[in-house]
């Protein structure tokens, strides 16, 4: 009756969640069109109606009724076009947004009851099958061009495949400026780090434990470069190159949003979220890939119900341990 009950919760809460994600989407589609011109939004669009018109194909044809739209397959849709190079194929990005539908969404239902979520097992196929294309950034030339312009991007060089090689930018203010705000190549609506912490802000009024989450994958990845950095440098530029390259602090906010994944324990969010920095900066390392944040994510979903088992153990364990001490306390100065 218990997991009954929180099955239906979750599904009713899911609506409201996925719209809560894709009024926060806005933010990162603007910069990713003020960057990249109207290709960025046009990208999104396509990915986004792909996943709709996949999920609402599927729901009839399993004939799953459903009381109200949850708006899963259009975030699905635009996360998965956000970590996307704004030249990406528009072919291809349908086919990875239709793979992250019908088969990671519709036969479980909905996302929440997927082991996997969506919008990273569509990239991670899109990384599987195209990686060249995947990775291949263009240069930021655009400021708010209205007209796609395949021929107009040029390759660039991202920071994320810099450190991937051990290279960095010289650290300057006006570097470190231009990581902050997105302005080198990269993923077209990850890179502002900036606008990313200001869409944040939303979770503050409608869901404040996603945050434990989030603050735990971007702590853990920010200790992880300290420790094993992949560039000589000081310690701030460690730090800011490694949060601000690729899809991570997108990931944090987006992809860890997931309500399945919910928990009450305040410790277990956060260490939720620290399994998946530390996951993600792993695979960074010793990975094929210049990006393995989505991977990250894919094997925490994976490996989190044992390693909560294991925390729970633990934590009762403690628990028991701290009452025996505390009586035998007690008795001895009854005693």
């Amino acid at each position: 009756m218990t997991n009954t009950a929180s099955k239906d919760t979750l599904a009713a809460k899911e609506p409201k969640e996925y719209l809560n994600l894709l009024i926060m989407t806005i933010g990162p589609l603007v910069i990713g069109w003020f960057y990249y011109g109207f290709r960025a939004p046009a990208l999104a669009a396509v990915c986004a109606a792909t996943a709709a018109s996949c999920d609402f194909a599927g729901s009839l044809i399993i004939k799953s009724r459903k009381s109200s739209y949850d708006f899963g397959a259009l975030f699905t849709g635009i996360a998965i076009a956000l970590m996307l190079p704004a030249s990406f194929s528009f072919v291809q990005a349908a086919i990875g947004s239709a793979f992250a539908i019908i088969v990671c969404k519709l036969p479980f239902g909905s996302s929440n009851n997927s082991p996997f979520l969506p919008a990273a097992a569509g990239f991670a196929f899109l990384c599987l099958c195209w990686p060249d294309e995947v990775f291949n950034y263009p240069q930021i030339v655009a400021r708010w061009d209205f007209l796609p312009k395949d021929t107009a991007f040029m390759p660039g060089v991202s920071l994320a495949a810099m450190l991937k090689h051990g290279n960095a930018p010289a650290m300057m203010p006006l570097t470190a400026l231009n990581v902050f705000i997105g302005n080198v190549p990269g993923p077209m609506g990850t890179g502002s780090v900036l606008v990313l912490a200001a869409a944040s802000f939303y979770y503050v009024f409608t869901r404040p434990a996603t945050l434990l989450k989030s603050l735990g994958m971007l702590f853990t990845a920010a200790v992880f470069a300290l420790i094993f950095p992949r560039i000589q440098a000081g310690a701030f530029p460690r730090v800011l190159f490694e949060l601000c390259s690729g899809s991570l602090v997108f990931a944090s906010l987006f992809l860890l949003s997931d309500s399945s994944i919910q928990n009450q324990n305040s410790l277990a969010l956060f260490l939720y979220g620290a399994l998946a920095g530390l996951i993600t900066m792993v695979l960074r390392h010793v990975g094929v890939f210049e990006e393995g944040v989505c991977f990250g994510v894919l094997l925490t979903s994976a490996f989190w119900p044992l390693f909560e088992k294991l925390f729970s153990t633990a934590l009762k364990q403690t628990s028991k341990i701290v009452k025996k001490a505390s009586s035998q306390q007690g008795g001895e100065a009854n005693a």
